[in-house]
């Protein structure tokens, strides 16, 4: 019995996403496309006086991100702290904007964009038919180097569901536009398997806390002086194809306006029979990471919303 092939995702656009009530986040799109045609600087900071328009009046955002820059910073005093809250809702707003370049630029302009360190130790294993596996965290680039790194690489990542299925679609299909292969979480590792093992790279952000959803592919593990949930799935993925867990990340350089996709060194003696040792190692790669450019990782997310010790979550 054969086995049957995947179905294609994203589909091609469903004539239920051209439906009125989705015409506003269609004008979004269209502002977006415009502004992608700005020059760089001016886009970086109309985006970064949106950001703070947004610090100013999203209360919420606002203590989640102050929440966990406080917890990550224990040893830096109230002024410091701020100061990062306030750079990092600049880069945040200019993040957003950055979108109509990312998603429309042709390849040889959207190129230019970018520069890669560390490459040739991806292409160096893939030449040696060793799987790969590249973990990497939510800095605001992430979708800037994932994208390039498809440019580059066979690659395949994950897709989650969404709210809104218009923006589920979008992103889907733009971050496949120049080849990788999206996988939807909901299909399992099957087909992630199977690409490792046929030689694709997967491109694997895991730096979330799934929660209660994932509570049976998480543990907890140091990260940044607090405990905190760590999805396992990246080492289970390479015990199971022999893939070498390689760190990533990706950042904005404003004085050259162009993003840095930065590819660290293979981890060494993982994975290990101790899910707590082997998370451990994976933070400690985000932390390190994370502390490059503190400014440009995603504070915004709930990062220690499953805890140990307290079913309340700290963010209320």
């Amino acid at each position: 019995m054969t086995t049957p092939a995947p179905t294609r995702y994203p589909p091609p656009l469903p004539a239920r996403l051209l439906h009125p009530r989705h015409w506003p986040l269609w004008c979004a799109f269209g502002l977006l496309s415009l502004l992608g045609w700005l020059p760089q600087r001016w886009r970086h900071r109309l985006g970064a006086g949106l950001g703070q328009l947004m610090l100013r009046h999203n209360r919420k955002r606002r203590f989640i991100a102050g929440l966990n820059i406080e917890w990550c910073f224990r040893e830096r005093d109230a002024a410091w702290r701020e100061g990062l809250l306030q750079r990092f809702a600049g880069y945040l707003g200019s993040s957003y904007l950055e979108f109509g370049f990312l998603w429309w630029a042709g390849r040889r302009r959207f190129l230019r964009r970018v520069e890669f360190e560390g490459l040739e130790q991806v292409q160096a294993l893939l030449a040696a038919g060793e799987p790969v596996i590249l973990f990497t965290l939510h800095t605001l680039g992430m979708d800037m180097g994932g994208t390039a790194l498809s440019t580059q690489i066979p690659m395949v990542t994950f897709s989650n569901s969404m709210r809104d299925p218009l923006l589920e679609w979008m992103l889907a299909a733009r971050r496949s536009r120049f080849g990788c292969t999206i996988f939807p979480r909901s299909g399992g590792i099957r087909p992630v398997v199977r690409a490792l093992r046929q030689g694709r790279v997967l491109f694997f952000p895991c730096d979330e806390d799934q929660g209660t959803r994932a509570n049976m592919e998480t543990v907890f593990a140091p990260f940044c002086g607090n405990i905190k949930s760590t999805l396992t799935s990246p080492v289970r993925l390479a015990r199971l194809t022999g893939a070498r867990l390689v760190p990533c990340s990706t950042v904005f350089d404003e004085a050259s306006g162009r993003y840095r996709v930065r590819i660290y060194a293979p981890l060494e003696g993982v994975p290990t029979d101790d899910a707590v040792h082997d998370a451990t190692v994976l933070n400690m790669a985000f932390e390190r990471a994370i502390r490059e450019a503190p400014e440009q990782y995603h504070w915004g997310q709930r990062m220690f919303h499953t805890r140990p010790d307290n079913p309340k979550s700290p963010y209320g």
